[in-house]
């Protein structure tokens, strides 16, 4: 029983400590001689032992064990461990105890949480490249066919209109000929800027191909539009 990975102790049945190995040098910090016949609140913090009395010794007088309680336990510094603790309870009354620390496991749980919370932001990052055009950061041709199915849908069933507009930059080919495509990407930059001031948040702004650009505007009928069209052309 010393070469236990887990902590194994042994309680008379008036609570003295009666046995325990070696584990407890490790983890909880205590010498065996320091234990040995001491009563079993020495091991246990105020709240465990409260907890002891009116838990698990109930459960232990009726249904003979206690399984898998999470606790904290005292340590010789005085200081406490987390720990989860098994309690078999013999014919005599004698009370068997096997406990494990979960200090370890929960690191180990909070190292997966945070490698599972990273892989889930990774994942929405990923999912939110793949539907943004990487230049102007507007939605792409690719979410454009489901958001865009999507507003028409909603549309036809709220009978509601849904503006369409097409726009490209005149004479594009000529800035990127004089200028340079550098220049060219930041005059796409500055258009769907422009587009995204004028656009209300239930608008969707699409970059459709290069120097065009597609807009769909809900509840917003023909004359609608034409007043998006004409703020744009200001």
């Amino acid at each position: 029983m010393d070469a236990f990975p887990c902590g194994a102790l042994v309680s008379s049945p008036d609570g003295r400590i009666t046995y325990l190995n070696s584990y407890f040098r490790t983890v909880p910090l205590w010498e065996q001689q320091q234990l040995n016949g001491q009563s079993i609140e020495a091991l246990l913090t105020p709240e465990s032992w409260i907890f002891f009395e009116s838990y698990m010794m109930p459960t232990l007088l009726r249904a003979g064990m206690c399984t898998e309680v999470q606790l904290p336990m005292r340590r010789s510094d005085g200081s406490s461990v987390p720990v989860v603790a098994t309690v078999a309870s013999a014919p005599n009354h004698t009370l068997y105890w096997s406990i494990m620390s979960t200090i370890g496991s929960n690191k180990l749980y909070d190292q997966l949480a945070a490698s599972r919370d990273a892989q889930q932001q990774h994942a929405v990052h990923l999912e939110k490249l793949s539907r943004t055009d990487p230049l102007t950061g507007l939605t792409n041709r690719r979410a454009l066919d489901e958001t865009g199915e999507q507003m028409v849908r909603f549309s036809h069933r709220k009978q509601q209109s849904l503006g369409v507009l097409i726009a490209d930059i005149d004479h594009f080919k000529s800035i990127n000929d004089r200028f340079g495509h550098v220049e060219g990407d930041r005059v796409l930059q500055a258009f769907a800027k422009r587009l995204v001031n004028l656009g209300r948040d239930s608008d969707l702004i699409c970059r459709y191909g290069g120097e065009e650009f597609l807009v769909l505007l809900p509840d917003t009928n023909l004359s609608g539009v034409q007043a998006f069209a004409c703020r744009l052309h200001q």
